[in-house]
Order: structure tokens, then C-alpha cells, then sequence
């Protein structure tokens, strides 16, 4: 099906004098300017525009056709593409000497975020006489949304043919925009070296009288008048445009393609359609050759939020299949949808086979259904832990581990064959404050009243017609059923990319993903299982993009992590809290950041966390495996030599002796001790308080905002309309997700087994996320022995 056509006039018009056009009064489109843009139409006017919109649209394909009727001489055409950067086109031009075919070659750039240069080579080729080829500059000048400049050189290359003398021509425009829907247009064009050195102009303007229709007129130095209208349907317009007082061109039509839509008067009602799967990333990502874009949580989010301000958009529809991202990500959505409905609109769930997470997400809908013979799970919230101990001792590994902290319970996972009295108690309160959190959602749709979860988790398993019965969904009917009966009423689309109509770049709030375990390095072939490492490198490659780009006015730290090495956690800290002195820096905190993630948070200027978030666990282990049974088993003996009394205090090979012992507590106190003042300075809370919130305990969103571990609760679309207001910039920006290119050969899970985070390996399905991430870090205890971790307990709808 072919998207989003646009239709603009392009009007030609023929030169006079010495047989050279020069660009007012030969081949620049009526009602175009050297200082605006319009697609494809920039390969003709000024290839300047061509960098300024592929940074403004990103890098699509637009397409052109012009046909002018001409009075007393041959008509004339032209055709124009440009894909991103880089434009062709052809023109067929009528003049007072002849016929010119010209062929365009056109790209333009950024050099900066308001200046962008162009460049364009002309071939020209005259019927019944010659012309010379041009290579032509063009620079465009964007400093406000009111404001733009254009300069323009056209035949750079003067030369002479036949006695004809062929200058280089000045152009120079300006744009106004004084109001949303008005543009104003002045350009002069000047040949110093002609023998008419007559100044040419032209003004032209255009009004959107509505969306979709647009009113042009302007006025030519020597065209005399011009006046049109346009109609857009879509990215497509059709005009028409007339020069009543001119004596060679009388009418013309053009139409251009472009993939982006723009409102219309003619549009109807659109249905936002989001399908939700395991192909949906949890983190935005770049896509290459042998690897799709997939689309993340953030495109959703950022399409909902488009949603709600757009006039035309009146429903969003859900179809989940699979929802497999963390509880902080369904709130984010949540909360988004529930801003879409009090906006006065329509949203739709459809569930096929569903659990508690797809529910969630499904709750602020006004309507809910299932599949026939489908199923909805609703059994309660949990905490899942798998605990080593027994394996090891089977193997002969023991696990010498020291932590400072009561409810620091990652060594459990080692040491026990089930969790200590302490963390039953932490758990047991976080899990109370999550079933609070999700019931509050529930509630909030009114399809779940105050003693009915006890009903619902006693059932667990409701079959699609019990569901119904309960009232948690309206009727049981398949996505593809009702998408037929959506087509007849709406206009549907996945995605709501517009055209915006601007004459600069707006300002941005950078995004920065802080996902993973913190190591020094990356994970290796621990990869391939799905393991992702938090860096410094990375984080120091993400800043960077961030700060050197312009337009970035603000940043959005997005993190989401149990923790990881000491040295790492501060060297992020570091680049984090260098950054801040500069520009505001926000943390949005996701499912989890905790332990050496939270430490690394308390260097954003504010930090946001939501009702789902696990944060604190202040608390710090150490240790080393202890492989002696397993050596003994298989009969190998290692032995160490040293005149050091302590060389081998990291040996996997034997246990600690006392004195090492007490050395390695020594260290414990040490870094846990370090840690509290840490947070107690960078949060400014009292060293008491401070110690109250920490043991290694992990809080929950609200009761980390009580002991001033978190200054807000929110998610990431609150985090960034909080930054973009520290910024200045809150009424004029877009949020910008900082992402790295993707590898063209890369062996990751998403290539390997074709599936989202949550499932990339057959292995992780068995263990976990925090099982994988058990076993990643037993192996590394002796390497990188000062650990924050936050506990491995792995919360789960």
C-alpha cells in the first residue's frame, strides 16, 4: 500500500536577457524560497534544505512531478528524488531562445544544529544552442522556529560560451513565521557581472487555512502575480497555482511523494494500532544489515504521547500477545495510556493467552477482550530464587563469601539452600507494596473492587468464558475478527510519524540507557545468554553522542540494574556527576537499580523512580570460590610458593586462613562504611538515616521517596518533561534516545534465537535472568573480589 503522498506546486519559470535562468526568474518554484524547504523540491530551490530535513525527518525518500501549461509556448515539466541527504532531478524548461533540458545532482548537510550547507552540479544541455554546466552553494541559516536565512550561489564556475557571458548569480531569502499556519517569504536575486544588473524579487506567502488546505499568492518582479491552493490528504497534497499576469506561464500542478503524514481535512479518525510481542525491545536499538530495527518500549511511548495531543487521533487499540518486559516498563505504558484516556479517548485491549503483566497493561483500557479459548493467569505476585549451595557441595565448590548488611542476601544464593529470616522479612514487605502498586491499577479501572484479588488468585487460572463471568474482560473475540470492523470505521496505523512544519531543529532531551550488570569489560561470550554489561566505555561513548550534539539541552539516565563492580560503579559515578556540572542530568530508574546502580544514580541532579522500582540495597560482599572438595575429588593438587605472607589470599584453591579472614572484613567494613557516607553526601541525608536505609535493603519505589533515597516518583515520560524544564526547553523538544550502532555481524541472542531479552536461550528459560546472572558472577569472585550487588531474588508477575 503506498503511504503518505504530498503534493506541493512547483512552478517554473523561463529567463530572460542573456539565455541564462537565473534562480528567481528561471527554475525556483512560485511560492518557494531559498530560505524554506519543501522535499524534494530543495534539489531545484536550495540543496541546503536537503541536510536541514533529513535531520529534521530523518533519512526517507520524497518524490517530485511538475506540469506547467504555458501560454504561447511548449508546456514544461520536471521530476525530482531525493533519498535523505542526496537529491536528482530533472527539469524541461521553455525560454525566449529555446528549450533547456537540466539534470540535478544535489546533497546537502548539517554542519551544526542551525546552519546546513548544500551543494548541487547542473548539467544543462540547450535545444539549438549551448549552455554551460553549474556548479552551484547553497547555505540555509535556522536559529528559531520564527526565523530562517538562505544564501544561494548559483554558477560558481563563470564562464563564457559563444560570446555569451555566463556570472555567477547571488540569491538571498528570508522566511518568516509568525504564526503556526502562516509563512512569509522574501528573496532577491543580484548578477554583478551582467550587463543587466537589474535586482530581481519575488514575495510569496502561504496560509493553512485548515489542516490540509493551504493558500499561496505572492508576487514576481516580472511574473507579476501568482495565487493557488493545496490540498493535502496524508503526507499527499494536490495544488493548483496560477499566474493570471504573466504572459508565458499561466497554470501549473505538481505533486510530491513523501513516506510522513501531515494532518488533513480530509483524514479521517485514525486507531493507533500497537501490537505488543516478544519482538518489542525493552531498549531502543539501531538495526543493520542482517538485523531489523525492532521496535522498543520507548517508540511505543513516544507514539502515545504524540497520541494524545493529535486531534485526529481517537482510539488506541493493544494487541498483546506477549507483554516481557519489567513491571517499570508496563507502568511507563500504563501511565501513558491512562493520560490517552483522559484526554477524552478511546482505548482497546485484545489478550490472547495472558498473565499479570499483560493484564496490567491491558487495565486502562475501556474495553477488554480474549481470545476464544484463551486464558488469563492471575496468580499472584512472587519473588523466585535459585539457590547453589547443594550443587556446589556436589562439585566440591564453596562459596567464601563475607557481607556487610543483614539483608545483603546475594551470598545466600551460595551459602544456603534457602533465604535467611531477613530477607523472608524484606521480601515479604516488598511483596505486600507490589500487590499495593498493582492493585492500585486495577482499582483504578474500576474492574477489580476491594476484596476481589483474594477471589481471583484463589482461581489463579480463568478460562476465557470465566473471565468474562468475573467481569475482568468484555467479551471473548479475536484481534484479526475485530481489526476487519476497525478498517470500516477508522483510518489504522502503527505508528504515528508526522511531518512537522518547521523552519529549525528542536532542542533535545538525550536518552541514555544504563541496562546491565556493571563490569570493567563486556561480558564476552556470556553475551551469547543475554548477559548485558554496563561499562564505563559505554557510558562514556553514550555522554559523548549526547554532549556533542547541540541540540542535547538536558539528559535522561534511564537505569536499570542490580549493580556490579566497585571500581566500575565509581568511574560511571564519575562521568555522571562531570556531566551534571554541565547540563542537567535526570535518572529515571527502572525495574531495578540498586546496590552499585544506585550509587551511580545519587550523581543525577534529581531522581525519579516509580512504584515497581527495586532501589537502596546499600550494602557490599566479597569473597572467592572455593574449588578445594572439587581438586580433591579429581585427585589435582595446586601448590603456591611466595615469600608473602598473603599472596594467595584470593587462591580458588583453598579456603581463607583466619588472618586473611580478617583482613577481607577489614576490606568489607571498609567499602560498606565508604558506601553509606556516600549516599549520606550525595543525597545529603543524615549518616543515621542514612544507615537505616541500608544493610543491603532493597526499597520499593514510594518508601525509597520516604527515606529521601529518590526525589520523585515517576517514569521515564516524567523524567524527561522534568529535564526538558530545568532545560528551558519543556515547550519546544523532543526526546532523543542515544543509541550505538549496531555490529554488522552480530552472533547476540537476538540473531541467534530470534526472540525478545526474556527468552534468548533455552538455558535462560531454565535459570533465569537472575540465575544467569548468579553463575556469571561466582566465576569472577576472585578477579573482581569488591562486588555491589544488589540481591538476586528476581521478582516476577
Amino acid at each position: 500500500m503506498i503511504k503518505y503522498l504530498s503534493v506541493i506546486a512547483i512552478i517554473y519559470m523561463v529567463s530572460s536577457g542573456d539565455g541564462l535562468a537565473d534562480t528567481l526568474n528561471g527554475s525556483l518554484q512560485q511560492g518557494q524560497s531559498v530560505s524554506h524547504s519543501a522535499g524534494s523540491s530543495n534539489v531545484f530551490s536550495n540543496p541546503a534544505g536537503l541536510g536541514f530535513e533529513t535531520e529534521l525527518h530523518g533519512s526517507l525518500i520524497n518524490s517530485s512531478a511538475v506540469f506547467s501549461i504555458n501560454q504561447n509556448q511548449v508546456n514544461d515539466y520536471s521530476i525530482a528524488a531525493n533519498w535523505g541527504y542526496y537529491g536528482l532531478g530533472y527539469e524541461r524548461i521553455s525560454g525566449t531562445t529555446g528549450r533547456t533540458n537540466r539534470f540535478h545532482l544535489a546533497a546537502g548537510f548539517p554542519l551544526g544544529s542551525q546552519l546546513f550547507l548544500g551543494a548541487r552540479y547542473r548539467f544543462n544541455r540547450g535545444e539549438g544552442f549551448e549552455i554551460p554546466n553549474a556548479f552551484d552553494l547553497g547555505m540555509q541559516y535556522r536559529p528559531s522556529s520564527f526565523f530562517s536565512l538562505g544564501l544561494l550561489a548559483n554558477q560558481l564556475n563563470s564562464t563564457q560560451i559563444n560570446g555569451q557571458k555566463y556570472s555567477t548569480q547571488f540569491v538571498a531569502g528570508v522566511t518568516l513565521q509568525p504564526l503556526d499556519r502562516l509563512k512569509l517569504m522574501i528573496d532577491v536575486d543580484h548578477t554583478p557581472a551582467s550587463t543587466n544588473k537589474k535586482i530581481g524579487y519575488q514575495f510569496s506567502s502561504s496560509f493553512e487555512v485548515w489542516n490540509g488546505i493551504e493558500l499561496r499568492a505572492g508576487y514576481h518582479d516580472q511574473l507579476k502575480t501568482h495565487a493557488g491552493i493545496t490540498f493535502t490528504y496524508e503526507g499527499s497534497s494536490a495544488t493548483a497555482i496560477a499566474q493570471p499576469s504573466s504572459t508565458r506561464q499561466q497554470f501549473a500542478v505538481g505533486l510530491q511523494s513523501a513516506p510522513l503524514a501531515k494532518p488533513s481535512v480530509f483524514e479521517p479518525k485514525i486507531a493507533l494500532v500497537i501490537p505488543i510481542s516478544s519482538e518489542i525491545s525493552s531498549v531502543p536499538t539501531e538495526g543493520n544489515l542482517l538485523l531489523a530495527k525492532r521496535t522498543s518500549v520507548f517508540d511505543i511511548l513516544q507514539s502515545l504521547e504524540s497520541a494524545i495531543s493529535r486531534e485526529d487521533v481517537a482510539k488506541v487499540v493493544l494487541h498483546i500477545e506477549e507483554a516481557p518486559f519489567s513491571a517499570a516498563d508496563i507502568e511507563d505504558l500504563v501511565n501513558s495510556l491512562w493520560r490517552f484516556r483522559k484526554a477524552g479517548k478511546e482505548v482497546e485491549a485484545y489478550l490472547e493467552n495472558a498473565g499479570m503483566g499483560e493484564y496490567l497493561l491491558a487495565s486502562p483500557a475501556q474495553k477488554i477482550y480474549i481470545r476464544p479459548n484463551g486464558q488469563l493467569t492471575l496468580k499472584g505476585l512472587s519473588f523466585r530464587n535459585l539457590y547453589f549451595k547443594g550443587l556446589l557441595d556436589k562439585i566440591g565448590i564453596e562459596a567464601e563469601l563475607l557481607a556487610k548488611g543483614k539483608y545483603k542476601s546475594f551470598p545466600e544464593s551460595f551459602q544456603r539452600n534457602e533465604s535467611s529470616q531477613w530477607a523472608k522479612e524484606a521480601r515479604r514487605v516488598s511483596l505486600r507494596d507490589m500487590r499495593n502498586a498493582y492493585l492500585f491499577h486495577l482499582r483504578r479501572s474500576g474492574r477489580v473492587k476491594k476484596g476481589d484479588w483474594a477471589i481471583i488468585t484463589n482461581t489463579a487460572i480463568f478460562g476465557a468464558d470465566e473471565a468474562k463471568e468475573m467481569k475482568l474482560v468484555d467479551d471473548q473475540i479475536s484481534f484479526f475478527e475485530a481489526q476487519e470492523k476497525l478498517k470500516k470505521q477508522f483510518l489504522v496505523r502503527s505508528h504515528l510519524n508526522s511531518n512537522p512544519q518547521r523552519l529549525n531543529l528542536p532542542k533535545r532531551v538525550s536518552v541514555i540507557y544504563a541496562k546491565g550488570d556493571i563490569m570493567e569489560s563486556s561480558p564476552g561470550m556470556a553475551g551469547l545468554l543475554g548477559i548485558k554489561a554496563l561499562t564505563p566505555e559505554k557510558i562514556k561513548n553514550d555522554i559523548q553522542a549526547a554532549t556533542r550534539d547541540p541540540r542535547t539541552k538536558a539528559i535522561v539516565l534511564r537505569v536499570d540494574s542490580g549493580g556490579g563492580e566497585i571500581l566500575a560503579s565509581h568511574k560511571i559515578a564519575d562521568q555522571i556527576r562531570e556531566t551534571a556540572s554541565k547540563i542537567p542530568v535526570v535518572i529515571s530508574m527502572g525495574a531495578t537499580a540498586a546496590s552499585g546502580a544506585y550509587l551511580l544514580a545519587t550523581q543525577g541532579q534529581t531522581i525519579f523512580a516509580q512504584p515497581f522500582t527495586m532501589t537502596g540495597s546499600i550494602g557490599v560482599f566479597l569473597g572467592k570460590p572455593n574449588a578445594r572438595g572439587l581438586l580433591k575429588e579429581l585427585q589435582v593438587n595446586r601448590e603456591t610458593l611466595s615469600l608473602a605472607p598473603y599472596s594467595g589470599i584470593l587462591d580458588w584453591h583453598r579456603p581463607f586462613t583466619e588472618p586473611e579472614r580478617r583482613i577481607m572484613e577489614k576490606r568489607l567494613s571498609q567499602y560498606y562504611g565508604d558506601f553509606v557516607q556516600y549516599v549520606s553526601k550525595t543525597r545529603s541525608i543524615s549518616l543515621e538515616k542514612t544507615e537505616e536505609a541500608a544493610q543491603g535493603r532493597v526499597w520499593l519505589g514510594e518508601k525509597a521517596k520516604k527515606l529521601g533515597l529518590v526525589d520523585e516518583i515517576g517514569g521515564l515520560t516524567e523524567a524527561i518533561q522534568f529535564a526538558a524544564q530545568k532545560a528551558g526547553i519543556s515547550e519546544d523538544f523532543e526526546a532523543f534516545p542515544i543509541t550505538m550502532p549496531t555490529p554488522l555481524f552480530n552472533f547476540g541472542p537476538e540473531v541467534i534465537f530470534g526472540k525478545a531479552e526474556s527468552s534468548a536461550s533455552a538455558l535462560k528459560t531454565l535459570l533465569g535472568e537472575e540465575g544467569l546472572r548468579s553463575l556469571r558472577w561466582i566465576g569472577s569472585f576472585d578477579k573482581n573480589p569488591f562486588l555491589f550487588l544488589s540481591t538476586a531474588e528476581g521478582f516476577s508477575f
